[in-house]
């Protein structure tokens, strides 16, 4: 009698079990490593995504700041040659933390700020033309002069030259129009 035909052991599965296992380890491996790196992408989305909203906030402001400057004293147009920047405000519009830690400073919009940060803006009145077309004013009596006021604000974190690994650029921009009572045209 053969003792092959009666065994046990013959019938039953031993290695796919294990098998089995390996195959459902790898693939909670996989998953792992694909959560991880969609993570990843997503952290660093949401960083650049807050460092470009922080470029687009120095640009509102500037605009916001030139174009009211401008609108208080109009004759800083000619002394300035059309052209208002942080430098012209003194360079202290948009304060960065002092010291080497990130900090949260009020200027800053209420988002992270870091040592070594700048945020500058300039701002461009470009095409004066004289109208007196201006939606809610008389057109036989006023004259203004339209400006298109462009502003480029530029957020920078980082500095090769002090030793810093990186540098992190954002700019924004805003593009308006200003309107300038230059006159009257008497009544005609």
């Amino acid at each position: 009698m053969s003792t092959l035909g009666t065994s046990r052991v013959l019938g039953r599965p031993r290695g796919a079990v294990l098998i089995l296992a390996m195959l459902v380890l790898i693939a909670l491996i996989a998953m792992a490593f694909v959560g991880a790196e969609s993570t990843m992408f997503e952290i660093n989305y949401v960083g650049a995504n807050r460092f470009a909203t922080l470029g687009q906030y120095v640009a509102e402001g500037g605009h916001t700041l030139s174009v009211g400057q401008v609108a208080v004293t109009p004759g800083v147009l000619a002394t300035t040659n059309n052209v208002l920047n942080d430098e012209y405000f003194g360079g202290t519009f948009y304060a960065v933390p002092l010291g080497n830690a990130p900090g949260i400073d009020p200027e800053t919009f209420g988002m992270e700020s870091y040592a070594g940060a700048s945020a500058t803006f300039t701002t461009t009145f470009e095409d004066p033309i004289t109208t007196n077309r201006v939606p809610g004013f008389s057109s036989d009596t006023f004259v203004f002069t339209k400006y298109s006021a462009r502003t480029i604000g530029q957020y920078r974190v980082g500095a090769p030259a002090l030793g810093d690994a990186f540098q992190r650029r954002a700019q924004g921009s805003v593009v308006g129009q200003l309107f300038l009572l230059t006159g009257t045209s008497g009544g005609k």
